[in-house]
């Protein structure tokens, strides 16, 4: 039966509860709304399930489609109530023990749900859990994942993960901070003990953007344990609602940085804070003068962070919030880790040893295809004292700026067949150096790799082109299909110092 406009489904009126209410929020959603309500449908779940939409002046021909669902309850609050409120107000008209947010770009494979039930029942004490999501782009499923939980080290929220390729890295159960807004699962005995007035699970101060890592935190206060189970898969389409829209993108990371910092002064406690204020204040200048450089924009954007940061704190209301959030006393189990420097582990997460010895060239199970700088028309820029096929090495070079790159232009013959290989650089350098990886395809368009840190040495530095950690845009899954005609191979290091690369080749395991 489908229910729409503001009639009651409160709990209490109910002659039974059910085992999982699955929430959506409609805004916009037509392209997906009715695939993601199917496969919650066949999902193959034991108990029973429910789903509440709440629908947000929605404008694309959704809330038909919706209104011709006949197994969802349906609520039209009349306005947009934005993440948290609306989330609020489907939980209140549910019934479920357990309780999915789940944004209707994120499709649930069909165990999902009872493999995050069985965890649950498990353990009463685990009061959010977090499956593994993977991408999906343009409603094509990737191996790059998109979230396995929430990583609050050093009050830096990402999500764990994201833009890595799927081999089986997170394969293991663990205790996590918290789940991802795209699909976190909530107890709802947990999501009570933490509400704020009646029914504010989310705070709704924040319209949308970390109201997830808000939540989170006050559940692990009140001592509930994140759970990360990586059997629970997913697949999530990620800003789906803007990523055509350039400002309404910029407006919603305006808004997170702001949520972010109002969600620090409301949730952290003293006892977190003894001995590392200073610490953290130079982090967190140290990251916008990061972003900001010498842009005038910018800064002036961080200046709009600061006033609608002022306007949040300013209510009576985080008074008492704050308050709620530090009654609690059963967070012992938190560690945020603010010891550790944000940039300390950002480097240790992408450093690279020099190998001098690596299984792949010894297996036998390779084919090498080695770079050529003519056939390959290889070029440079950004050293000077250039050398090539010269003294053993295939380039040698001084760095004469900050950021220097080698450019190889793909040959056809090897344009369609050379997919996914590992790119090997032979190399010797006195210092560390910074690599990232362009590639263009054959419209013009080009993505790249993350950063990794080779450190100084001699030795084989190995990028796993198929594998890669990409820059954040779900556009750059497109590119890096290929077919590349060509790529860029940038070096970031201290200038003065002599590069010599040996050998610089592709290669392919056979049978790929």
């Amino acid at each position: 039966m489908t229910r729409y406009g503001h009639k009651k489904n409160n709990r209490a009126n109910c002659d039974r509860t059910i085992d999982f209410s699955v929430i959506l929020i409609n805004f916009n959603s037509s392209p997906y709304i009715e695939i993601c309500l199917e496969h919650i449908r066949t999902s193959k779940f034991n108990g029973s399930t429910e789903m509440i939409v709440a629908n947000h002046l929605a404008t694309d021909g959704s809330l038909e489609i919706l209104q011709k669902q006949p197994d969802i309850v349906l609520i039209d609050p009349g306005r947009n109530l934005g993440y948290s409120a609306g989330n609020n107000l489907a939980i209140s008209r549910s019934r479920g023990k357990y309780i999915i947010c789940l944004n209707f770009d994120c499709l649930l494979t069909d165990t999902f749900l009872q493999e995050v039930f069985d965890v649950f029942e498990s353990n009463p004490r685990i009061g959010m859990i977090s499956g593994k999501l993977r991408k999906l782009f343009k409603m094509k499923q990737t191996m790059y994942l998109d979230s396995t939980g929430i990583d609050f080290t050093t009050i830096v929220p990402a999500d764990r993960g994201e833009w890595q390729y799927d081999v089986g890295q997170y394969d293991n159960q663990t205790n996590i901070f918290g789940p991802s807004g795209a699909a976190g699962c909530y107890r709802r005995k947990a999501l009570e003990s933490v509400a704020y007035q009646k029914n504010q699970y989310f705070d709704e101060q924040m319209f949308l953007y970390c109201e997830d890592i808000d939540l989170a935190w006050r559940l692990n206060l009140a001592g509930w344990f994140g759970c990360y189970v990586p059997d629970a898969l997913a697949y999530h389409e990620r800003g789906a609602t803007r990523k055509e829209n350039f400002w309404k993108k910029v407006r919603y990371q305006l808004d997170g940085s702001s949520n972010r910092y109002f969600t620090i002064l409301k949730n952290i406690r003293r006892n977190d804070l003894k001995g590392r204020l200073k610490k953290l204040l130079l982090q967190e200048i140290r990251i916008n003068a990061a972003f900001c450089g010498l842009s005038p924009a910018r800064w002036a954007t961080i200046g709009y962070v600061m006033l609608r940061l002022a306007g949040l704190v300013i209510r009576p209301s985080f008074i008492l919030k704050r308050n709620l959030s530090h009654h609690y006393k059963n967070g012992d189990h938190l560690d945020l880790k603010l010891d550790k420097d944000f940039w300390t582990i950002l480097r240790e997460k992408r450093k690279h040893y020099p190998l001098n010895h690596d299984y792949l060239l010894q297996s036998g199970k390779v084919d090498k295809v080695f770079i050529d700088k003519h056939s390959w028309q290889v070029d440079s820029k950004g050293f000077w004292g250039t050398l090539w096929n010269a003294n053993g090495f295939f380039f040698s070079g001084i760095c004469k700026t900050k950021k220097s790159f080698i450019e190889i232009c793909i040959p056809e013959n090897y344009q369609a067949t050379l997919k996914y290989p590992y790119l090997f650089i032979d190399l010797n350098a006195n210092t560390d150096v910074f690599f990232d990886t362009h590639v263009f395809s054959d419209d013009g368009s080009k993505t790249r790799s993350d950063w990794r840190v080779f450190s100084g040495g001699k030795g084989l530095f190995v990028f796993d082109l198929k594998k890669a950690d990409l820059v954040p845009s779900s556009d750059n899954i497109r590119v890096w299909q290929g077919p590349w005609v060509s790529m860029r191979l940038n070096m970031y290091t201290v200038i003065g110092h002599r590069i010599n690369i040996h050998k610089l080749f592709f290669a392919e395991e056979i049978g790929y």
